[in-house]
């Protein structure tokens, strides 16, 4: 009850994982491996919560748009920006790159 509490004091949002579901653990806990190898073993002691919140969003932002991810070839998740002149035959608010690997999937007779 005590860590409800803090988390509650501190306007932190406790989600749970669903009961019986191991792949969502897995997901968790593999999260957690790559938090604590890629950031907080080279993460020293933080003067306060705003310098640790900071340093924890820099690293996010890092993770999320330019470290190489294996699942992706070992690209980079964040996707180029497409020239302007591009469009695409839904317009021009569709248009966009995609990762590596991916194809338009048109299920037949949705064209």
């Amino acid at each position: 009850m005590l860590f409800e509490r803090i988390c509650r004091k501190n306007g932190i949002r406790q989600l749970l994982t669903r009961p019986y579901s191991p792949t969502t653990i897995g997901k968790v806990e593999r999260w957690h491996q790559t938090l604590q190898t890629d950031f907080l073993a080279d993460a020293g002691p933080f003067a306060t919560i705003d310098d640790a919140q900071a340093a924890v969003d820099a690293w996010r932002c890092e993770y999320n748009h330019d470290r190489p991810h294996q699942s992706l070839d070992m690209a980079t998740p964040r996707l180029p920006v497409p020239p302007k002149t591009t469009r695409s035959r839904r317009g021009p608010e569709s248009v966009g790159a995609r990762r590596p690997g991916t194809t338009d999937h048109h299920p037949a007779g949705s064209r």
